[in-house]
Order: C-alpha cells, then structure tokens, then sequence
C-alpha cells in the first residue's frame, strides 16, 4: 500500500468514475464534472483510498463518511434521515439458512446481466418451461450471487428469478437467491460495473402505495446529496433503489442470503472461511438482511456486518477457486465443512476457463466452482448448472446433456489458467485495488490506456477459451495439440 501522506492530483473524472462513485469507464463521458481535487488518505483495507475535498459551502455542514465498499454518504451534523423501509426496526422477518437434501438441487452460477444465458440455462435445467413459468416441482434452485452488472438484462434476470421464486415455493420447492460481491457493490453506490445508460434507466419505484413522508424526506436528502456531489439526474433511479432501505434492495436483495445450506452442501458465492462459520452464518445472514432493509442515506445508522468488507469476505474470497488451491485452503475446507456437518461447498465468483469443475481434499472434502462465465458481459463462456440428487449424486447439466462429476474432477480436467492471473478484467477488483492501480500506473490518460488494456485482456481470454476447446477435444481424439502449449503461453505455468 502506498503511504498515506502522499498527495495524488490524478484526473478527476476517471478517479471518481472508477473509484469514489464507481461507475464504468464506459458510463463517464456523460456526465461527470469536476468539483474539486483527490487526496489520498489512510484506511482499512477495503475502504477506498480516495476521498473528493468538495467545495460546496452548502456541504460544509455535512459530516463526510465512507462506506467501506464506495459509497460516499453525509448526514447533516446533529440529523439523521429516517431510512424508507417497509419493515420498522425490530420486525425484519428472520431468515432460514439450513434446509433439509431436497429431491434435487440445482446450482447456477455468475449471471451477470444475461438473460438469455439464465433463462437457457434454466430450461436446460428442467426448472423453467417456454412460458417461463416454474415447472421443477420440489426442487430447489440455488443461484450463487452475482445477478447484476456488466450486462443490460439485469432488471429481467431479477424479476425473472423472484417470479420463480414465489411459484417454486407454491409447488413445494424453493429458488435461494444468494448476494454476490455485486449486489453489495450496489448497496454500496459502487457502479464500476453500469457499464451503458440503459442500465441506470428503469429501476424507479413503480408502486401505486403513495410515500410516507419519512420516505418522502429520505428522497429529497438523497437528491440534494447526488445533486451537489455533481450526479446527474440520470443516476437517481439506480442510487434510490439500490441504496440500503432502498426499494429494490428491501425487495428483492433483502430476500437473499450470504449463504445457505441445503443437506451436506454449502451454496456461497466466494468461499467461506473458519472465521465465519465461528462467527455463525445464520447470524451472518440475519444482519446482513437487517442492513439492507433498516439502511439509511446516513451511515452511522447502518450497520453493516463488518465481514462483509473483509478482503477474506464470503464474497470475496477466491481461495478456493483457483486451478489449484493450496494444502492451507484445503486443510480450512476441510474444518469449514466439518463444523457444518457438510461434505462440499459451491461456489461462484471466479470465472472458469473448463466450466464447472471440482477440487477435493485430502480426506475427501469437495468444493465445486461454479461460475462459467456464461455472460455476455463475461466472457460469454459454457451455460452449465450443477446437480445433486437426493442420493448424493452429483451431475454437470450442460447444453449436450450430463456429465458424471468424475469427468469434472481435477484427474479429467487437468490444469488450466486462473482468468484473475492474466489481467483478464473478468475478476471484479475491490475498490482499493483500483485506485492503487491508477496511482501506480503514471499514465497521462488513465482512461483510454484502461480501455485499450481491457480489449488487448478479452481477445486473450477469447483465445483462451477457443484454445481449451481445442485442446479438450484433440485429447478426446487422442491427437496432440498446440492449444495446451498456447494456454501456458498466454497465461504463464499452469501449475
């Protein structure tokens, strides 16, 4: 970490694009105008680095704060802004963690914006029909976290999922919804990832119900905030929705855990780790959902679980997901799965270049890795889903039908590249790991060499992708081929 005495007079626009408001470089030109200069300061590790001196006089009033993920907010000195919930303190309904083996158990991965990869990959599943409608019966979807950004669909993968979910529990089944480290980036007013217009259009409250005036007033602080920190209009919807209390969050987020348990299976979107079960994951869950409902637009009112913000957080955390974990994370699977009476974990977060595949441990503990990168906003990679039946038995449901879990076990699948290790892009860095980047990098135009770098990133992650393909079915054939060298190439030693 750089010293924190160091001044840092760095483009505002990018900065505050990419680091204090959090929108994509993509999304800037728009709007942004510049208020005032950058000063580095110390902080915790996830906390950014940035912080605006704003010269408004109106603002001199307001205490300055950071939520530790992005999200500047103010409160007037002596004042607070009741937060606009439908549910009043000490009513947050509780919410279950542990559920009984179901029947079936499906587990879906990173969406991100896609809703022609969910909705292919729940038909594929046998869980949606034509109509889109629910036709699993008993079943329980699992969808692992990371539902919104990078893609322009968000809006109908969310309504999408939480229609299932209110007919899957009329028909005795279940969708668990879980939170990825993008929804929270959302709460968090982090937008690094709105890449287009599109997606900060459309998310205003649509209910007949009039405001309260305690809702009322929240609005207005809010617009006044966004207003004189030079946001545009634009952004209003998306900030009011998402925000804690916010209508969407209290919604729809609310109703999402940081992780569940069904039978011997724990579903987290990163990883869990002995800290946090010690901690409790249903107390986890339970605070996490009072946050997002009971928030507020002044921050010493919320109280967010401080391991959520973790650089280990369950959201975050990417130890199990690289090709080859170490004996360390494993041992750490190993105790997580025994204090939760569990054999595998599932989880998401980190992009697999041979779609979903498995690591065990020395005494036979599992973790799945489920993201497949199967957005568009991704890397447009295999539309897969995990299974387990009510047996134990474990399947790869993929568009040209199942695939036993010993063909996806670490024996058949051999190694492959870690997207985070090439600079891919694909792997969302936390807020402070981007200013530091931009702090370090020296370049004069901070925006177009991000942008150059991000397209010379995905060309190589496409030819990473056509070169595992290549590779996989030349060594179904029993051909030698040159993909498995290009991979070690591009991407460095494998191993």
């Amino acid at each position: 970490m750089v010293a924190a005495s160091r001044t840092n007079r760095l483009p505002w626009k990018e900065l505050l694009a990419a680091v204090v408001l959090g929108i994509s470089f993509s999304s800037t030109d728009a709007f942004l105008q510049s208020p005032g200069c950058l000063q580095r300061r110390s902080s915790h590790q996830n906390q950014p680095l940035l912080q605006p001196r704003l010269k408004s006089p109106q603002l001199a009033t307001y205490p300055q704060r950071w939520n530790p993920l992005g999200s500047f907010v103010m409160s007037r000195a002596g004042d607070s802004v009741p937060p606009p919930s439908p549910a009043k303190k000490g009513r947050v309904p509780q919410i279950q963690t542990t559920f009984p083996q179901a029947e079936r158990v499906v587990g879906i991965g990173d969406i991100h914006g896609d809703g022609t990869a969910l909705k292919k990959c729940l038909r594929m599943a046998k869980l949606m029909d034509e109509d889109e409608t629910w036709i699993g019966g008993k079943a329980h979807l699992v969808q692992i976290g990371d539902i919104l950004d990078r893609g322009e669909d968000e809006r109908e993968c969310l309504q999408l999922l939480m229609k299932l979910r209110r007919e899957a529990e009329a028909a005795g089944g279940h969708v668990h919804l879980l939170l990825g480290n993008h929804e929270i980036m959302n709460v968090d007013l982090d937008f690094r990832y709105v890449t287009t217009r599109h997606m900060w259009e459309g998310w205003e409250k649509r209910s007949n119900e009039p405001m309260d005036e305690e809702e009322e007033e929240a609005g207005r602080e809010l617009a006044l905030i966004l207003k004189d920190m030079g946001w545009p209009k634009l952004t209003m919807d998306r900030v009011e929705a998402f925000r804690p209390g916010g209508h969407i969050t209290t919604e729809a987020l609310a109703y999402m855990s940081v992780a569940v348990q069904i039978g011997q299976t724990v579903f987290v979107h990163g990883g869990l780790k002995l800290e946090h079960v010690r901690y409790g994951l249903e107390k986890l869950n339970q605070e996490t959902r009072e946050w997002l409902v009971e928030g507020s637009t002044n921050v010493a009112l919320q109280h967010k679980p401080e391991i959520l913000d973790d650089v280990d957080s369950p959201l975050w955390n990417r130890q199990y997901s690289v090709p080859n974990p170490s004996e360390k994370s494993l041992a750490e699977l190993e105790k997580v799965l025994a204090l939760r009476r569990a054999r595998r974990m599932v989880v998401g977060h980190t992009p697999q270049l041979k779609g979903i595949n498995s690591v065990f441990s020395k005494h036979g503990y599992e973790v799945w890795r489920c993201d497949t990168g199967m957005s568009k906003g991704m890397m447009g990679g295999p539309v897969e889903a995990f299974e387990i039946l009510e047996d134990g038995t474990v399947h790869v449901l993929t568009e040209k039908g199942i695939v036993p879990a010993l063909d996806r076990s670490p024996q058949r699948v051999g190694d492959f590249v870690d997207v985070c290790d090439i600079d891919s892009g694909l792997c969302t860095p936390m807020p402070e790991e981007v200013a530091k980047l931009m702090l370090d990098d020296g370049h004069d135009d901070i925006s177009s060499a991000l942008s150059a770098s991000e397209e010379a990133t995905k060309d190589a992650v496409a030819e990473l992708v056509a070169a595992t393909a290549a590779a996989a079915s030349a060594a179904a054939a029993g051909v030698p081929s040159a993909g498995a060298a290009e991979i070690v190439a591009v991407g460095g030693d494998a191993a």
